[in-house]
Formats: structure tokens, C-alpha cells, sequence
């Protein structure tokens, strides 16, 4: 049963909290878990990420650099978690490059006000509620918020930027506001070829920008994470634009149109002895990425040799090979049905489903109000636990495997609860509404199809 079948028929419907509750906590098919998965696991290192990195803002900054220096090994790669907004760009992609391009396939055409209604739908309600909440409790630079209202707060400094983790929102709507418009141009033209050579094309943007600001160019990767003048410029130059971010998101749509116009192909490929090195190699990338991002900004790396060059080709091409081993993982699974994806599935992400409750699911469907919303219980939480840290605490590992997990799973906990609540009074029941109008006007325009 789709979401246009399962959407309420009256507007009342849509804020009950029974169906709500029900549709929280219920089941995917294996093809939605292995999805469900990854938006759970980019969820959870944006969050473990951002409870280390935080710590800049509540730390002097000879503390901050201290705590990050003595990381045990074992956590290192909690300083590379903000691969989790890679992913979520990738499975965005995915999910949205899919919808646009079933309905072209189909129609010939994209329904863009339909398009846009949706994607408002889906943000907006959640999204205005934080910014409420930024505003009432006179966080910094709120008067900014109007950026956020227009989905272009990454245009401004993140200095002077109102909730700032929120930059992401901002891409992906600038993106989708392009990418229909780019798929219908480009339907009948090579579209595959297209959309690769626009993922190359993000990597010669990259290596421009860089170039543009020789501050950031020439800087030492711990200067990137502990001058914050240094880390300002790095983030406004190359982190939170949608010029310097589009190839992770395109790289999710050729994972899209793979799956919807080269299935067959791409499962022959998959099984054959290129296809199995392709998948560890993928899983490789994914690893290393991970695991090397939690020494980046070490000082005098033994990864880049003190070489600005090898520093600089990293930070250009990273983002689209992490992006490129994610969407090749994601096939692996989601372009196989019955017994063999269910196997597929299962190899990747285990027993997922116990007693009654999809763990991933439920996550999943909470992953956006979560992202939205956690930075403000982690903020609020940090002025507790960062006051219990010393240099001695730090260098005997207690901080770090002491009270850094307990922070944690504590606010994790109070972010979950905070996020159900919102899931269950505002997210699902404008989701709802969304589909009802949807269905509406689906069916108005069916007798109008079948007369002609």
C-alpha cells in the first residue's frame, strides 16, 4: 500500500495520534530498511559529531584543541561524523532523483507545482517551529532567521548565521529547486552522460574555489579546525555551498536513474567478479574515509606529510568518493527483490526488526526533527558536562569513555523524546495533509484523462 492509499480522507484524520503512533513505529520491507538504515546511521554521526565538536563553544580554545588532541584512538572517528550529511545528501538524491524520474519516465513530464508543494510540506512545518524556538529563546544572530525562512542562510557567514547547523536545508532546496527543471531539459539527451559529467564538474568547482581563497589553501589542516578565523573562511568557502556540494547530491541521482533505467545491467554487474571488487572497494572507501577523518586535522598528519597539495587534492575530491562508495553500497541492496535482496539486506545491516518494533525505521522517521532540534538539547546539555573537564580527566581517557557517552546517550534520549513528540503533533500530520492533497489532486485529474 502506497502513502497516497494510506493518506487520511478527512483533514482531522491526519492529526490522529493512533494513526500517527502506528505509522512511527511500523514496518518497512527490506528494500525501506536498508534506506531506513543509512538515514538512521547518518543521523547518529551528525549527532556524536556534533556532541564532540560543540565543545569549541563551551571550551577555551586551548581546551578545545587539548580535547580533540588526546581522542583515544577508539573515538577518533567520532571527529569525522559530519560524513553523515554526505549521506543524507546521497540517500536525498536517491529518494528524490527516483520520485522525478519514475514521473518523467512515466508522463514525460514533472508536475513542479505538485514537486515544490511537497518539498515545502516536508520542511517548512518542522523546520518554522525550530526557528520559533531559536527566536524565543534570543539565540545568536536570530534577527538572521529570515535567511532560514528562504532557505538561503548558507549565503550568509556562518559568524553571523542563525542556526547555522541548519546549512544543509539550504542546499538540498537550492538543489531541488534546479534539479527538476535540469531532469525535464535533459530528459531525451543523454541524461546518464549528463549527470556524470556534472559529477566530474563538481570536482573542478571544488579545486576552483579552493583556489580562490589562498587562506584556506595554504593552511595547515589543524589551523582548519582550531584558528577560527581560519575555520570560518574554510566553512563559507568550501563546506556549506551548494556549488561545492552538488556532487554528492548528483551522485544520488545516478544511483537513482541506475537503478530505474539500467537495472538489469547494473544487477549483471553486481553479481560478476568486477561487481563483488566494486562493492568491497566501496566498503573500503567507506571505512577509510570514516576512520581517516578523525585525524585530518591532526597536526603534521602522517597522511598528508605536510604537503598542501596532498591536502588540498583531499579536501576536493573526498566528498564525491565517500558519496560514490555509499551509492554503490545502497545498490548492492536496493536493486534486488525477493529472496537475494532480502539476503542482501540482511548482510548488511543484520537482524534489524525485534519484538514488534523496525529499530531503523523508527529512527529513520525521526532523523529530520532530530537534526533539526538536537542542537538545541546538546547545547543547553554541554554547559553541564564540558565543566566537569580537565586536561587530567582527558589524558586518562575517563572524559572520553566516562562522560562523553553518558552526554551522549543522555541527550540522544531527551532528543528522541522531543522528537516523537513533534513527529506525532506537527511532522506527520502535515506529511499527511500533503498526501491528501496529493491524492485530491490525482483523482481530479483522472476523469479528465480518461475523456480524452
Amino acid at each position: 500500500m502506497d502513502d497516497m492509499q494510506r493518506a487520511p480522507h478527512r483533514w482531522w484524520q491526519c492529526f490522529s495520534i493512533k494513526n500517527n503512533v502506528n505509522a512511527l513505529v511500523g514496518f518497512s520491507d527490506g528494500r525501506r530498511v536498508n534506506l531506513d538504515v543509512w538515514r538512521s546511521l547518518a543521523m547518529f554521526l551528525v549527532y556524536v559529531f556534533h556532541c564532540f565538536f560543540y565543545a569549541r563553544y563551551t571550551l577555551s580554545p586551548a581546551e578545545f584543541e587539548y580535547f580533540y588532541s588526546n581522542t583515544p584512538l577508539l573515538l577518533k572517528w567520532v571527529w569525522a561524523g559530519d560524513r553523515g550529511v554526505d549521506i543524507f545528501f546521497v540517500i536525498s538524491g536517491f529518494l528524490i532523483g527516483n520520485m522525478l524520474l519514475t514521473e518523467l519516465k512515466n508522463t514525460g513530464e514533472v508536475a513542479l507545482k505538485r514537486f515544490y508543494f511537497r518539498r515545502l510540506m516536508r520542511l517548512i512545518p518542522v523546520y518554522w517551529l525550530a526557528m520559533l524556538l531559536y527566536f524565543l529563546v534570543g539565540a545568536d544572530s536570530y534577527h538572521q532567521l529570515w535567511a532560514n525562512t528562504l532557505f538561503v542562510n548558507n549565503m550568509i557567514p556562518v559568524a553571523n548565521s542563525a542556526m547555522a547547523w541548519c546549512w544543509s536545508l539550504a542546499v538540498e532546496e537550492q538543489f531541488y529547486l534546479i534539479l527538476p527543471l535540469l531532469l525535464y531539459w535533459l530528459r531525451a539527451k543523454r541524461l546518464l552522460l549528463w549527470l556524470l559529467i556534472i559529477g566530474v564538474l563538481s570536482l573542478f568547482v571544488r579545486a576552483l574555489v579552493l583556489n580562490a581563497g589562498p587562506a584556506v589553501a595554504v593552511a595547515s589542516s589543524k589551523s582548519v579546525m582550531f584558528d577560527t578565523a581560519i575555520f570560518n573562511q574554510f566553512f563559507d568557502l568550501l563546506y556549506n555551498n551548494l556549488y561545492t556540494r552538488f556532487g554528492e547530491l548528483i551522485v544520488g541521482v545516478v544511483g537513482a536513474y541506475l537503478r530505474l533505467y539500467c537495472a538489469e545491467k547494473s544487477r549483471s554487474f553486481l553479481r560478476s567478479y568486477a561487481g563483488k571488487a566494486a562493492q568491497g572497494i566501496a566498503w573500503c572507501l567507506f571505512f577509510s574515509f570514516v576512520f581517516y577523518g578523525g585525524f585530518q586535522f591532526d597536526a603534521q598528519s602522517i597522511f598528508y606529510m605536510d604537503s598542501v597539495l596532498i591536502k588540498n587534492t583531499y579536501l576536493v575530491v573526498n566528498r564525491l568518493l565517500f558519496a560514490l562508495s555509499v551509492v554503490v553500497i545502497v545498490l548492492s541492496v536496493s536493486l534486488f527483490q525477493g529472496g537475494e535482496g532480502e539476503q542482501r539486506c540482511r548482510l548488511t545491516v543484520g537482524r534489524t526488526i525485534k519484538r514488534g518494533v523496525n529499530f531503523w525505521g523508527f529512527f529513520a522517521k525521526l532523523s529530520y526533527s532530530i537534526y533539526v532540534f538536537h542542537p538545541f538539547v546538546i547545547f543547553a546539555s554541554s554547559q553541564w558536562v564540558y565543566k566537569f573537564y580537565t586536561p587530567e580527566l582527558a589524558q586518562t581517557g575517563v572524559f572520553y569513555y566516562g562522560y562523553m557517552p553518558l552526554f551522549v546517550i543522555i541527550t540522544l534520549l531527551l532528543s528522541t523524546i522531543a522528537s516523537v513528540v513533534i513527529y506525532l503533533l506537527v511532522e506527520k500530520p502535515f506529511l499527511n495533509l500533503r498526501e491528501m492533497n496529493t491524492r485530491e489532486s490525482t483523482l481530479a485529474v483522472m476523469p479528465a484523462a480518461r475523456a480524452s
